[in-house]
């Protein structure tokens, strides 16, 4: 332990002492290892403590001496680093003023050997041309600068300038001879061609005036033809267009009797073509009418829609017996077709009554079934609840028994350990006095252990409190076993072989509690008939471009009967619906702090473009409770 002590007497000498520092150290880690510690007691931990505290101290003491030290270090290096500094500085201006004349003479030379090479290189210069044919004129005016270049005391470079000066004044000489010889024959030879051209210009006029004279005599013999010419064609040009003015008369004429054939024609064409058209139509309505996928309810409505067309009444002509015979023939048709669909009716209404008798059999039967499984279930679920209650009262009591037993333990470990202090502080010469002020908190802490089940019931029963539900508001609820089931079965149309889609019913219907689908929504999966595309979307008398109600009255079904029926029929009723489930949540992005915030106008009144009113709310006459069916049950 006395090393714990002796680091805080040592001096900064043992940083610099081989084998000190190390020594030290295990002097201190064999003195703290050597100590027996024993955390089970109080004591034994609190020694164990004040050991590691007088550790840490002396790891600090050491290292502040340490740093310390190094302070000191630092300081005398600054200052070291300062003198050295102001020393480097000193010198260095010492050695800029000893060589400061060197230096002078130095560029002085320097400028003076540049000097006289600059004026060597220009002498050179002058001799050297960009052309190697010059004019004799540039190498005049080089040869009178060679000539004014001042004398000077070339010094050393004297015989480099003066051969130098020689050599340009050699080839300039050559270059102004060479020069005045070509300029000689250029001018010679110009001169001869431009005596040349002179011959050549008076020869040119001497024959543009011959022929000017020639053409001269020929224009006039070509005039005097063609005057002579001029007056024979005008009088064939009168005479021509005289003949032509005829022609176009008599074109003319024929071509108007043409335009008044052609006129009739078209007239009797167009006639025609009317009649034709009319005859198609009437011909279109009635295949219309025999349409293997129409009742005959429908085929009826046809037939007189056929009767009051208006091409009935118009003047067939010659058209008349094909009409009489297509309106004979297609009344035949109509009248045949009708026939075969009230036989198919007959046929169809016996099998769906056989069918809904099998279909009542067979329900009873499956309902004789249920209720035999659902009483077995019940009475499974009451013996499996009864089961069970009695393993959660076995629970509930092996928890409290547990909870019993952890709260006796507890008491009597803070019991035992109340005594152990009680009798420690009496072992350490407490009075009398204060062993009765000792044995009072030993009470107290008695009783609040003996509080301590109690609060922990309070809380458990705070725990199990009932708390609010929220509400919120219905889901559309969602069967998709009941869609399969509606898509397979035909179309709701008789004799339509087209495979079925679901086609929802949004109208309302008071008499069976159907309420109204508002804008935006979608009603429940149990509200669905068959219908085949052509009769759902896309056809001419589809339901979505003539609206349910005008459609569902034109072809005289009532859909609430079809969609009840279908979904007994599916087991809809019996498996319930579920709730469609929830569209993904959108994320909002924040909004930026440093951008204005955007007011908006509560209530803002809406006005018209073209009348400057307010608008009036908007009605959709396919949310008006249906009227004109009749109650579930009737024909589908």
């Amino acid at each position: 332990m006395n090393a714990l002590v002796v680091i805080e007497t040592l001096t900064p000498a043992i940083f610099s002492e081989e084998g000190g520092i190390d020594a030290m150290l295990a002097k201190l880690e064999a003195d703290v290892r050597s100590v027996v510690t024993d955390i089970s007691t109080a004591a034994g931990r609190k020694a164990v403590a004040s050991l590691a505290y007088k550790v840490a101290r002396s790891r600090s003491a050491f290292d502040e001496m340490g740093k310390d030290l190094v302070s000191d270090w630092k300081k005398q290096a600054k200052a070291v680093d300062m003198e050295r500094a102001r020393v480097r500085d000193r010198l260095e201006a010492l050695q800029a003023e000893v060589r400061k004349p060197l230096d002078e003479y130095e560029a002085d030379e320097a400028k003076r050997i540049a000097d006289h090479q600059n004026t060597v290189q220009a002498i050179i210069d002058l001799g050297t041309f960009s052309n190697d044919m010059p004019l004799s004129g540039y190498v005049v005016d080089r040869l009178t600068a060679l000539d004014a270049l001042p004398d000077r005391d070339w010094e050393e470079f004297k015989q480099k300038a003066a051969t130098a000066r020689s050599e340009t004044f050699a080839k300039l000489q050559a270059l102004k001879g060479a020069s005045l010889a070509r300029e000689a024959e250029a001018a010679e030879l110009n001169r001869l061609r431009a005596v040349e051209a002179e011959r050549l210009r008076r020869e040119h006029e001497e024959r543009i005036s011959v022929a000017a004279a020639e053409a001269a005599t020929k224009l006039a013999e070509e005039r005097a033809a063609q005057e002579a010419k001029r007056i024979a064609d005008e009088a064939a040009e009168r005479e021509r267009q005289a003949e032509q003015d005829k022609a176009a008369a008599i074109a003319r004429a024929e071509k108007a009797e043409r335009d008044a054939a052609d006129a009739a024609i078209m007239a009797d064409r167009r006639r025609i073509d009317d009649h034709e058209r009319a005859l198609r139509s009437i011909e279109g309505m009635i295949a219309d009418a025999c349409s293997p996928f129409n009742g005959s309810e429908l085929i009826q409505r046809i037939s007189s829609m056929i009767d009051s067309m208006p091409e009935m009444g118009r003047d067939w002509e010659e058209f008349a017996d094909r009409f009489a015979e297509m309106l004979a023939s297609g009344k035949q048709r109509i009248a045949d077709r009708l026939t075969e669909v009230r036989g198919d009716a007959v046929q169809r209404a016996r099998e769906v009554a056989e069918k809904a008798e099998r279909d009542a059999a067979e329900a009873v039967a499956k309902a004789e079934r249920d209720r035999i499984a659902a009483a077995e279930k019940v009475e499974v679920d009451r013996l499996a609840a009864i089961e069970a209650e009695r393993q959660r009262v076995a629970d509930v009591e092996a928890a409290e028994a547990a909870e019993t037993a952890r709260r006796e333990a507890d008491h009597a470990h803070k019991k035992q350990i109340n005594t152990e202090a009680l009798a420690a502080l009496v072992a350490a010469g407490l009075g009398e006095a204060d062993g009765l002020r000792l044995d009072e908190r030993r009470q107290t802490v008695d009783r609040a252990i003996s509080r301590d089940g109690a609060c922990d019931r309070a809380d458990r029963t705070r725990e199990g409190a009932a708390v609010t539900e929220l509400r919120q508001r219905e889901p559309r609820l969602h069967d998709a076993q009941h869609l399969a089931f509606v898509r397979a079965q035909p179309c709701s149309i008789k004799f339509c072989p087209r495979p079925s889609e679901a086609a929802h019913i949004r109208m309302a219907c008071i008499a069976i509690g159907k309420d109204p689908t508002g804008m935006g929504e979608k009603p429940h999966d149990k509200w669905t008939a068959p219908l085949c595309d052509y009769h759902h979307r896309t056809g001419t008398l589809a339901q979505h471009k003539m609206g349910e109600k005008d459609f569902w009255e034109l072809m005289g079904l009532n859909p609430f009967a079809i969609a009840a029926r279908l979904w007994v029929e599916s087991g809809g009723a019996a498996r319930g619906l579920q709730p469609e489930r929830p569209k993904r949540e959108r994320k909002v992005r924040p909004r930026d702090p440093s951008k204005p915030r955007h007011k908006i106008q509560s209530n803002p009144t809406l006005q018209s473009r073209r009348f400057g009113s307010q608008h009036r709310p908007i009605t959709n006459r396919r949310f008006r409770p249906a009227t004109g069916f009749s109650a579930p049950g009737g024909d589908a």
